[in-house]
């Protein structure tokens, strides 16, 4: 099982089905919104001076909320405050990213940046607030949603439990397509393990918004609006137990190279 879950053939099929196939959209076939939203999660604290700190790979969400403003789609640019509950002194991601986009010419009248918010949930229930509060949007406000691919079923679901109708832009793709198959893809990799590890949290986030799930409806749930959420404290609980997991995870591998390189 454990050669398995660390193949490209198991790893790259399961991140891609956690996110619900997702696929790229020409920009032009989208419809103008009210308001495109860019989900947070695509930053680093590095050490040392770096007051906005680093891109992460999912810097493309930030890019393709960038575009799709400059475009025109939207008259407004949301960002969202995310704010890791262990970085207590961090600044809230969205704060930096608009920052960012003001930098690069996106009007201070035309971005949002939501309170606080510590997972995908929150971050749904924030924008709709505010974009209500402040905006005047009605409550089933079309919205450009931008994500990263394997996220953006989770967090469709989530936004249109909110109220919204979800237009779906997902980015930051993590499985290249089109290639031919080889028996490379069934020699095991640590980064096919880590596609795997990303896939399970992904299905484990997104089932724990399903109670009445079953195999039957697994492919069908990403099309239901108005899953319901569990309590937020065992939200918080499940997310504590994934990083453990991962942590767990990444000292293990790290300690069997070592152990490997003081042999060797």
């Amino acid at each position: 099982m454990r050669w398995l879950a660390s193949t490209a053939l198991v790893g790259d099929t399961a991140l891609r089905a956690a996110g619900g196939w997702q696929v790229r959209v020409p920009m032009a076939a989208l419809p103008s919104s009210q308001a495109i939203v860019v989900l947070s999660g695509m930053r680093v604290e590095p050490p040392g001076d770096a007051p906005l700190g680093e891109w992460s790979e999912a810097v493309d969400r930030f890019e393709a909320g960038m575009a799709l403003f400059q475009a025109g789609k939207a008259p407004v640019l949301v960002c969202t405050g995310a704010r890791i509950p262990w970085y207590p002194e961090a600044r809230p991601e969205g704060e930096i990213l608009a920052e960012r986009a003001a930098a690069l010419g996106v009007p201070h009248g035309q971005m949002l940046v939501t309170d606080k918010v510590t997972n995908t949930a929150d971050e749904a229930r924030a924008v709709a607030r505010h974009l209500q509060e402040q905006r005047s949007t009605t409550p089933n406000a079309q919205i450009i949603l931008v994500t990263s691919a394997f996220h953006m079923r989770r967090a469709r679901v989530l936004f249109a439990r909110a109220g919204f109708q979800v237009v779906p832009f997902p980015v930051d793709f993590h499985v290249s397509v089109g290639r031919t198959f080889t028996m490379l893809d069934l020699l095991p990799t640590a980064s096919s393990l880590s596609k795997t590890e990303l896939a399970l949290r992904e299905w484990y986030g997104f089932l724990f918004y399903q109670p009445a799930y079953s195999s039957a409806t697994a492919y069908t749930l990403c099309s239901r609006p108005h899953p319901t959420p569990l309590p937020k404290a065992r939200h918080t609980c499940l997310s504590m137990v994934i990083s453990s997991a991962r942590l767990w995870y990444h000292y293990r591998r790290s300690h069997h190279c070592v152990r490997r390189s003081s042999h060797a």
